[in-house]
């Protein structure tokens, strides 16, 4: 399968906002609050040693600290998981999907230069609908269910040889879906580059935790159609929301261009 085109966490990376250990929590508070951030990484001597994020203060908050006493460095998330500033956006996937974390530091000879978060590489479309199952499915996945979505995706590769159209494509994979019993029946719904896909009594799965926000879910045979598409026609395919579920199913929404 195709991975996630070549580019590193210098690349994307964005400016690390940073805060001494020894400050108190209601610092903290105040420099995210000034600065709109969502996480401060947490210093002693220079060096980063931990993690202070938005959720984190409000559960602090929600505990009744005394936020003028309390220091970061006895409620920061720590050990602090790093990567280097040239490994590349594949394996920083890996590893928020790994330890289940949204915001990574990046370092450059042991130095801090930067930060890279989930909800940038979402946003900057680099995670695709192949990155997605050749990442995250086998890891969360059961051995069977990965193994016949391999299974069909490779047999569905013929049957859509040569096809480009999404409606036909979308209508040979729920048909090769339902005879394989995965699935009842897909939908979709074309406005320009972006497709909505409505899948019948599908299967649900939090498989990409760190890149699914709020209660959303990812649809395992929305992700198949999707891979499809991608294949089929060439174009990369980018989610702009994971499913959400209604009476009549889940419904996904992706670009393709």
């Amino acid at each position: 399968m195709d991975g996630i085109r070549a580019n590193t966490v210098a690349d994307i990376m964005v400016d690390a906002v940073t805060l001494s250990a020894d400050d108190t929590l209601e610092t903290a508070i105040k420099l995210m609050n000034a600065g709109e951030l969502d996480r401060l990484v947490i210093t002693e001597g220079g060096d980063p040693v931990g993690i202070l994020t938005q959720r984190d203060v409000i559960r602090l908050v929600a505990q009744g600290l005394d936020l003028k006493t309390v220091q970061v460095n006895s409620v920061m998330t720590h050990p602090l998981i790093t990567i280097e500033h040239d490994a590349g956006i594949d394996d920083v996937i890996k590893l928020m999907e790994e330890k289940k974390i949204h915001h990574i530091p990046a370092l450059k000879d042991g130095k801090l230069v930067g930060i890279i978060d989930s909800q940038r590489i979402r946003s900057l479309g680099l995670l695709d609908a192949l990155s997605i199952f050749t990442i995250s499915a086998h890891a969360h996945y059961t051995p069977y269910l990965y193994t016949k979505m391999t299974k069909v995706y490779d047999e569905l590769a013929d049957r859509l040889e040569g096809v480009t159209d999404v409606e036909e494509i979308v209508n040979i994979v729920s048909e090769e879906l339902r005879r394989q019993e995965l699935v009842d029946e897909i939908t979709v719904d074309q406005d320009g580059d972006e497709i909505t896909l409505t899948v019948k009594d599908c299967m649900y799965s939090k498989s990409v935790h760190p890149f699914i926000e709020g209660d959303k879910e990812l649809c395992v045979m929305g992700l198949m159609t999707a891979m499809a598409i991608q294949r089929s026609t060439g174009k990369r395919v980018n989610f702009v929301n994971f499913c959400d579920i209604t009476e009549r199913g889940s419904v996904t929404r992706i670009i393709s261009k």
